[in-house]
């Protein structure tokens, strides 16, 4: 296997709308800290694949489909083993929504392109490279967003690629909503996400690419203190250290197997968005919240196009690794069942390739919910998603 890696700077100009909180006004007055896109590239004996990080809230598959051609006929790949995530930034350019500026356009224009060169550069500089894999339990940064003793999953995974004694780079996936900072916030930054992946830069020596995972109902609500960029700092701390440990504790799950295997599931509307149901029951501030962010988003049709509708979920199959995505925000009982049913190493990258909303299983889809309110999906068919989700390439060989 080889590895390599290319990273760029995708910090827009100030003056733009932010997106993140419907609670927001003001434009961007500033950068907190910079934005980027972090490229990874892996190749085998059977061909590459391609990931890439970048921090915004979200991408759409109108944006990732052609870039995902792009990066695959530069690369010789299909496009099917390229992935573009966001890491759900809620302090990044209001990118991918109806009614943008054409300024926001023109920055989505030129940062395809940039995200192509980034992708040569990163094949261009791979090394060979064992791959290891490795978890830890991250303590006091990701809590259940519904109640401090619901269930989320606290678990950081990283996927190592060291070559001869050095690392060559970690790929880590936590699940949780980076928004420490909230919608007063008028200034750039990767939150408490982009600080834990500098930390833990310095810590292994090696560059870090930090994906986003199943946090539809994970947020720092009841983790942090206050909303400042100190706060930022203090939570990103115990990620990072999370992320070295377990780096330092992986274990070998080498080969040289490289395989995409992807699968579009069909979706269903919401009873809600279809006239069935009303959402009676919600709370004043999350029916408000349900109402404004359905309104900026234009409806189900402006993110997901005419019908019919379907999500198109993609394991990547790296030496004895599988990375799965999905385009939206599943909540936290995905990683439960998939802890549940696939014995060989895997890590979930959500946001990946589109953007759908969050996915509520039937169990979980309460009406006086804000998830439930504002998901675009049936939770039929999100529990479709997930059942084949958990076995999306098993059978590869």
């Amino acid at each position: 296997m080889r590895f390599g890696f290319a990273k760029i700077d995708i910090t827009p100009p100030v003056g733009l709308p932010m997106s993140g909180y419907a609670a927001r006004s003001g434009v961007a007055r500033g950068a907190a800290d910079r934005l980027f896109c972090r490229v990874s590239v892996f190749g085998g004996k059977s061909g590459k694949a391609c990931l890439c990080a970048l921090d915004l809230l979200c991408v759409s598959r109108e944006w990732t489909a052609p870039l995902r051609r792009a990066i695959g006929e530069a690369l010789s790949c299909p496009a099917e083993a390229v992935l573009l995530a966001a890491t759900h930034t809620h302090a990044g350019p209001a990118v991918f929504v109806p009614g943008r500026p054409e300024v926001l356009r023109r920055y989505e224009e030129d940062l395809a392109a940039r995200v192509v060169e980034a992708a040569r550069e990163a094949a261009s500089r791979t090394v060979p490279v064992e791959l290891f894999f490795g978890e830890e339990e991250v303590e006091g940064v990701a809590t259940n967003r519904r109640s401090p003793h619901g269930f989320v999953d606290r678990t950081v995974r990283v996927l190592v690629a060291r070559a001869a004694n050095r690392t060559a780079g970690v790929l880590a996936q936590f699940s949780c909503h980076p928004t420490v900072l909230g919608p007063d916030n008028l200034r750039y930054s990767r939150d408490f996400f982009g600080a834990a992946t500098d930390l833990a830069e310095s810590a292994l020596g090696s560059p870090v690419v930090l994906f986003n995972g199943a946090a539809g109902d994970a947020s720092t609500r009841f983790a942090r203190t206050d909303r400042s960029e100190r706060e930022v700092l203090r939570l990103g701390e115990k990620l990072a250290e999370g992320i070295r440990a377990a780096a330092h504790r992986a274990h070998r799950v080498g080969g040289e197997t490289l395989e995409a295997v992807a699968e579009r599931v069909p979706l269903e509307l919401s009873p809600r968005l279809s006239g069935g149901e009303t959402g009676a029951g919600a709370g004043p501030e999350d029916a408000e919240l349900a109402r404004t962010l359905l309104a900026t988003l234009g409806g189900p049709e402006s993110l997901l196009g005419p019908p019919p509708w379907e999500a198109e979920i993609l394991c990547l199959r790296l030496g004895g690794i599988d990375l799965l995505a999905l385009g939206g925000e599943p909540l936290s009982e995905l990683a439960r069942r998939l802890r549940e049913r696939r014995p060989r190493p895997w890590m979930l990258l959500g946001y990946a390739n589109d953007y759908l909303g969050y996915f509520v299983p039937s169990e979980l889809a309460r009406p006086d919910a804000y998830e439930t309110l504002v998901a675009l999906a049936d939770p039929s068919s999100v529990d479709r998603v997930f059942s084949r989700l958990a076995e999306l390439g098993k059978k590869a060989s």
